[in-house]
């Protein structure tokens, strides 16, 4: 992931699109999602555990993030619309529901991260802010679901759409 970022980005013949800045984004996110995840599997999470439950508002981020990477390649867009940042709102109200436990004392926070180390499936029940755990759980599953639809379909219109201008150039 870091070499397609530095090919994507920092190369030197690069082109810095906003599609590849969109897809580094990804990326990267997906390498601190599996940087978090070893960190609890190994239970190094304990020596730091201020990073316990950070990547889960990003998680948020992955499937509009992808759409908006696909819509970007399709049609070439070259920036995001002030309409597209709708897409953001349910990280930011996971962000915000993880606020307390982000705040709250390292000795509490520590005891929590301890148990979910050792503990692996505490993780899911552990109550870290107002909305459910397995609401969020299941929520992100729903999001993924619909954001593959959405982006299928955009793909399909796609190519329906350049076959119609394909044969009435014809």
């Amino acid at each position: 992931a870091f070499l397609t970022i530095y090919l994507l980005l920092f190369k030197e013949n690069a082109i810095k699109s906003y599609s590849n800045y969109i897809l580094s984004t990804i990326l990267l996110l997906e390498i601190y999602f599996v940087a978090i995840y070893l960190l609890i599997y190994t239970g190094q999470i304990n020596q730091i555990p201020h990073l316990y439950k950070t990547a889960a508002p990003f998680n948020f981020l992955i499937s509009p993030l992808a759409y908006l990477y696909v819509r970007s390649v399709l049609l070439n867009k070259k920036k995001i619309e002030i309409i597209e940042l709708l897409h953001f709102i349910p990280f930011i109200l996971v962000f915000i529901n993880y606020i307390p436990f982000f705040l709250m004392p390292i000795n509490e926070k520590s005891i929590i991260v301890k148990y979910a180390s050792d503990h692996l499936t505490y993780a899911l029940k552990y109550q870290a802010g107002i909305i459910p755990e397995s609401f969020l759980f299941y929520f992100k599953i729903l999001q993924a679901i619909i954001y593959l639809i959405i982006q299928w379909k955009l793909i399909i219109d796609f190519k329906k759409e350049n076959i119609n201008n394909k044969n009435k150039s014809t």
